[in-house]
This record gives C-alpha cells, structure tokens and sequence, in this order.
C-alpha cells in the first residue's frame, strides 16, 4: 500500500486471512502518492524468494496519479519486466468523476507489461477472476535471441494461421550488453 511519503507492504504471500481484509478494508486515498515507487519495491518483494516454476504478478488499485515518487514509470516497466511480471491496474475513481489523466497511467502500466486495465465500473470480484483466468489461460513463449547490440528491441507477435488470434505482450525487452 501506498500513501504520504513511503510504500508499505500490506500482507504477503497468503493474504486471505481477517486481518489482511481489515487492513484493505480501513484504507484511505490520503496525502502524497508514491505510486511508481511502491510498484518498484512491489518487484523487488517478489523477486526476493521467487519460486521459479511461477509467474508473478501485480494488482494495482490506484487511480494512477504519482505526486511524489523517486521512481519513474519507465523505472518500473523495466524492472516488472525483469520480474517477468505483468501488472493489472484498476481505477477505483467513480465513473461519475471521469477517468481522470491518471487512467492512461494506468493504461500504459498494463499494457507495457502484458497486463489489463480495468475501471471500477466492473465488479471487484469480477476483476479478479478475469485476472486470474489470464494468468491461468496465457502461455509464456521464449526464443533465442539473435546476435545483436544491447538495449532496448521492440516485440510483436502476429498470428500466421488465424487473424481471429489474438496477442498480448510486452511492447519490448532490454537486451544489458
């Protein structure tokens, strides 16, 4: 969780116990926001005691406005992507206040890692099912590099067979010489 000048873990690992819902439950949008900043530990936690045989992830409620971070976004793309993690965002902002500048924030998170956006409009539940169908439902392709220069190299993925297919991914990769 984030909110005045420092990000704070909330619960880890198994977070379905009483306590972990009262804590959500008291939370309060209040003060500064170091959004990329708490995204940033949130990869440095999960790549602390990862389990290789899974694929880690991250859920973000915010209404993605950053007012104070040491961090930028592109800080935190290329780290999720080092993770390997893709990040699903959700607007908690009522329709009736917008979207607000914030929901391309969002957006640009999600979709920079192979993730979902999602406005509130949709049930919470329902959110969390979706996400978890994709994770369960999407594969992970790898392929050998072709001999080429450090940086950053931009990923498409096409369909050959079938236009009807449909592909997300990460927009790119850096390739550290």
């Amino acid at each position: 969780t984030f909110g005045g000048t420092q990000a704070r873990l909330l619960c880890a690992r198994n977070c379905r116990n009483g306590s972990a819902e009262q804590k959500l439950d008291s939370l309060k949008a209040s003060g500064a926001t170091p959004l990329y900043d708490a995204l940033f530990q949130a990869t440095e936690l999960l790549n602390r005691d990862r389990d290789l045989e899974s694929r880690p992830a991250m859920i973000l409620f915010s209404d993605g406005m950053d007012t104070i971070s040491m961090h930028g976004a592109t800080d935190v793309i290329e780290a999720a992507e080092n993770l390997q993690s893709a990040i699903y965002s959700v607007n908690p902002r009522p329709r009736k206040q917008g979207a607000g500048e914030g929901a391309g924030v969002l957006e640009y998170l999600s979709s920079n890692t192979g993730g979902l956006s999602f406005a509130l409009g949709t049930n919470v539940q329902q959110v969390l099912r979706t996400v978890l169908d994709d994770l369960h439902s999407g594969y992970v392709l790898t392929y050998v590099l072709p001999e080429q220069t450090g940086g950053q190299h931009e990923v498409q993925v096409l369909a050959t067979t079938d236009p009807r297919l449909e592909f997300r991914a990460r927009h790119a990769y850096s390739d550290a010489e």
